[in-house]
């Protein structure tokens, strides 16, 4: 396996991996016509880093931040 070359952008870009506040995500998943056939929005981080509270912090702010910008709505299924 070969270590990366570049700088942490360029990598991230290579990987098409989205850093950044939930508007510029949005916009940017927004330019790409795939994401508007998408079913499914996957994140994930890397496990131990950041630690277990910042990993809650972030799933939570794609909930509330990112998610509803995309259109997402939670179900109100299983809701009494």
């Amino acid at each position: 396996m070969h270590a990366p070359t570049g700088s942490p952008a360029e990598y991230l870009a290579a990987d098409h991996a989205l850093l950044g506040p939930a508007a510029t995500l949005a916009d940017e998943l927004a330019a790409d016509p795939a994401v508007a056939l998408a079913t499914d929005l996957l994140v994930s981080f890397v496990p131990g880093v950041p630690d277990r509270d910042e990993h809650i912090r972030l799933l939570e702010s794609t909930a509330r931040d990112l998610a509803p910008r995309l259109g997402w709505a939670p179900s109100e299924r299983g809701r009494p």
